[in-house]
């Protein structure tokens, strides 16, 4: 078999096709933020031409998210108006913000943690109030919400997929509608405790950033951008939901959203870093190319083997590479044999792209980075 590219070994790996070798695609975000300063398509290029392996850049669409990110742009819309205040307690930046709209006024409160602060160099901001308290805050989310049909700023992701070329695979991100929106907007305690105590109001925030999340994926992909990275790890059984719960309100909507991508010809790489076995069978039926991180024990709970096992040839597996325990606590041996063992089981029949747990973190030392990737390379050529 001739070799290919990366872009073509990503993708026939994605679709269940024959490949030369198996994909090794691990997540570098706080890895190349440490080692180069940013994590852009620039710096993993750059990375690959060290290491050989094959680049999965996520990207975003361009639209701007007034829910997760603190600092926003909202010249998208003359009909909301954001004050800000900041302060400083505890060496910890606090950041409150009200947006006025036409339905009234909305507030939420944040923690902004400083890099290093003992959550890695790129820590998130945690809210300490929710912009969604009741439910008259729904009316005044759907004013700051910017319309995906007018704001998606795509003309990023025309640059990104025409610099990666051949080099890897450009996904574009579209996150869950608990994902960044309603978990950040209301909390995911609050969330649970709406589920049991407020049905309707639960249903309607989930619905309210569904439809926004399904206009906003069907801009990209009549653009073309049909390589589609659905990030629904707030909905994971290890964030806290119960297994009946995940069932009857996230995996329908999983289901429907990778229909949508797979009528325009797209992949569906569907992102759950944490426990997944006891629905490995229920992602499988949402028809999704991908799932990853399928992240094992102690911080996950795949048995490769089984999991392996369930899919079969119906979905391709991403990931296991554990980045805390095996990269960055390991000894080079570990993750050697970690490697070879991910191949061994997985590998035969294809349907595996080798990755990690989630990004590789900063202080992973260079010699496991430089063993991972040898590994891979050397033991991932088929027929294995």
């Amino acid at each position: 078999m001739k070799t290919m590219t990366s872009r073509e070994r990503i993708l026939a790996a994605t679709k269940g096709q024959e490949t030369d070798m198996v994909p090794v695609s691990p997540r570098l975000f706080a890895y190349l933020l440490d080692k180069y300063g940013e994590h852009s398509l620039e710096s993993n290029l750059k990375f690959q031409t060290e290491y050989d392996f094959d680049i999965t850049l996520n990207a975003v669409s361009g639209l701007a998210n007034p829910i997760f990110n603190v600092y926003v742009d909202t010249s998208y819309s003359k009909d909301i108006k954001l004050e800000m205040q900041e302060w400083e307690e505890n060496g910890i930046k606090i950041v409150k913000r009200v947006f006025h709209t036409p339905a009234g006024k909305i507030q939420d409160i944040a923690k902004v943690p400083p890099s290093g602060c003992g959550y890695g160099i790129a820590p998130d901001p945690t809210k300490i109030e929710w912009l969604i308290k009741d439910r008259s805050d729904l009316e005044k989310i759907a004013y700051i919400l910017p319309d995906p049909k007018k704001h998606c700023d795509i003309s990023n992701l025309k640059k990104l997929n025409d610099t990666m070329g051949e080099k890897g695979l450009i996904q574009t991100v579209i996150h869950s509608p608990i994902d960044y929106f309603a978990g950040d907007a209301r909390g995911m305690e609050n969330l649970m405790i709406d589920y049991y105590e407020d049905k309707e109001f639960f249903d309607d925030i989930i619905k309210l950033f569904y439809d926004h999340i399904m206009c906003q994926t069907k801009v990209c992909l009549e653009n073309g951008f049909t390589n589609i990275f659905g990030c629904w790890y707030y909905t994971s059984l290890s964030s806290g939901w119960s297994p009946k719960i995940f069932r009857e309100e996230f995996i329908p909507l999983m289901k429907e959203h990778v229909n949508l991508v797979h009528k325009y010809d797209g992949t569906y790489d569907l992102y759950d870093d944490g426990k997944c076995m006891s629905v490995l069978e229920d992602y499988v039926n949402t028809g999704a190319d991908v799932l990853e991180t399928i992240t094992p024990p102690p911080v996950g709970d795949v048995d490769l083997a089984e999991a392996k096992r369930i899919v079969g040839n119906k979905m391709t597996l991403k990931g296991y590479t554990d980045l805390i325990y095996v990269l960055q606590m390991g000894t080079p041996e570990q993750v050697r044999d970690t490697v070879m063992e991910a191949i061994r089981i997985a590998g035969p029949g294809g349907r595996f792209i080798l990755g990690t747990s989630d990004s590789i973190r900063d202080g992973t030392p260079e010699e496991n980075v430089r063993v991972y990737f040898e590994t891979a390379r050397k033991y991932g050529k088929y027929p294995l």
